[in-house]
């Protein structure tokens, strides 16, 4: 694009310049002939009046000849003929070749012409101008502004599973392309071990790369919709709809998970001039430290307001209906009554040891209820693990995250926008975090969060900071473990 405007601009500077030249005016009659005096032929002489002295003759530009002492004879008191102020010449003179009808004149104009070269330059400047024109023209028409529609995809299970730890799960995986044909359709078996063993053996072949493999190569789908329930919802589906791609940082498609809800409603705008309100619900001294710092320079600016909730109040049932978004740091638990949050960590954790038994206090439970109870007001939730030193995933993370999945699809039946993180470390949590948090600040008038643009910009962050101390293919997998669900709109 600089290379053509260059081009461009150096082509009208050199066409503006010969123009230019062109209408100077024409000094070449006071400029000496480029033809040699011997090639120009003299004037005929001319004839001496009646009664008159004969006048000697002369030569074009020379002095007439006269003898010593004497002046050329004229008739006396007679002055040469003229008519309207200029001398007479006689019939069929031809006057001495000056000005532009000299033939150095000519030859000096011919030269000032454009030659072919230059008129070959102007031409391609005003193609090139053209097509330039011409593509800016599509870029501002209404059309090419309209965002590619997004692709859909939905998990159907074969059969209700009794229980979250199940050895396997049986579904039919259907994709459509933004008109509404469906793509592909088929069977696949999804199990534990395959699950929680990485992404080589998520992906698979054939059924691990049967979607991908339908997506033009370089030009996958920018989004796609992912309709789970929450008896589908704990599998990575995002590593199964991933182009394969590992080009570019933000892994396309930006999938981002729907749970299908009929009767909620969607949260309106808010007030103008309200600010957005985060709580971090978290346990211990340093993840409260951590949480402060991270929203603080966000919470500079008036648009956002941060406290730490202790997740006793949580339990408690104390409500606090001005929080909006949620930042829950909790280790999942299934239990014989159903999949819990824990909020303890090391420092909270009190052993007893005796000869009778072992029991642990395991800290602060929650569930789902729970958070739609103390949060009436919530619109965005980021669950995520207790943080690591290390990024590298392990068979127990994977089942973290799973787990965590299952209870993001249970809060997103309240049409509530959802954020699962896999378990980082505390720089990259930060990074993530602060993303979200402008992108909140953002939508502040709005309500509205762009989910696909969100995770795009959240796989992008994770792979950035997963490769300084990983494999690429380590950092991808990590990227793949950050799931959306947001309620869908085009719906």
């Amino acid at each position: 694009m600089l290379l053509m405007i260059l081009l461009i601009t150096a082509s009208l500077v050199g066409g503006f310049a010969l123009l230019g030249r062109l209408d100077e005016p024409d000094t070449s009659s006071s400029a000496p002939s480029l033809t040699p005096p011997s090639a120009v032929a003299p004037p005929p002489p001319v004839a001496p009046d009646a009664g008159s002295a004969a006048e000697p003759a002369t030569t074009s530009g020379a002095e007439p000849e006269t003898t010593a002492g004497a002046e050329p004879a004229t008739a006396a008191g007679a002055e040469p003929a003229t008519v309207g102020g200029e001398p007479e010449t006689m019939s069929g003179a031809e006057p001495s070749p000056t000005g532009a009808d000299a033939p150095g004149a000519e030859q000096a104009q011919s030269a000032a012409l454009p030659g072919p070269a230059w008129i070959v330059s102007l031409l391609a400047a005003g193609v090139l101008l053209s097509g330039y024109a011409w593509r800016r023209l599509r870029q501002r028409s209404p059309a090419a502004a309209l965002p590619e529609p997004p692709w859909r995809a939905s998990i159907t299970a074969a059969a209700v599973p009794l229980s979250a730890r199940v050895a396997s799960l049986d579904v039919t995986l259907t994709m459509a392309d933004g008109g509404g044909t469906t793509v592909t359709s088929f069977p696949l078996r999804m199990r534990r071990a395959d699950a929680f063993a990485g992404l080589d053996a998520l992906r698979q072949p054939p059924a691990g790369t049967e979607v991908s493999r339908h997506y033009v190569r370089g030009a996958a789908p920018p989004r796609v919709w992912l309709t789970v329930d929450v008896a589908t919802a704990w599998p990575c589906w995002e590593a199964l709809l991933w182009s394969g791609e590992a080009t570019d940082r933000s892994l396309r498609p930006a999938v981002v998970r729907r749970v299908p809800v009929d009767d909620a409603p969607v949260a309106g705008p808010l007030p103008a001039g309200t600010p957005w309100q985060v709580a971090s619900v978290v346990a211990g001294h340093a993840g409260e430290r951590h949480a402060a710092q991270t929203w603080a320079p966000l919470a500079q600016g008036g648009d956002l307001g941060h406290r730490v909730i202790a997740p006793e109040r949580v339990r408690g049932g104390l409500p606090q209906p001005d929080v909006e978004v949620v930042y829950l740091v909790a280790r999942p638990l299934e239990t014989a009554q159903g999949l819990y949050l824990e909020t303890a960590t090391e420092d909270h954790l009190a052993v007893q040891e005796s000869l009778e038994s072992l029991k642990s206090d395991r800290g602060t439970l929650l569930d789902a209820s729970q958070l739609t109870a103390a949060f009436p007001a919530l619109r965005c939730c980021v669950l995520q693990p207790a943080l690591r030193p290390s990024l590298d995933l392990t068979e127990a993370s994977r089942e973290l995250c799973a787990q965590l999945r299952i209870m993001a699809a249970t809060l997103a039946s309240d049409r509530t926008t959802v954020i699962v993180l896999p378990p980082l470390d505390a720089d990259t949590t930060t990074h993530v975090l602060r993303l979200l948090g402008r992108r909140v600040i953002k939508a502040r008038q709005t309500a509205q969060i762009d989910p696909h643009e969100l995770v795009a910009r959240l796989r992008t962050v994770i792979v950035a900071q997963g490769e300084r101390v990983l494999v690429r293919d380590m950092a991808i997998e990590l990227a793949l473990q950050a799931t959306v669900y947001a309620p869908d709109q085009e719906h």
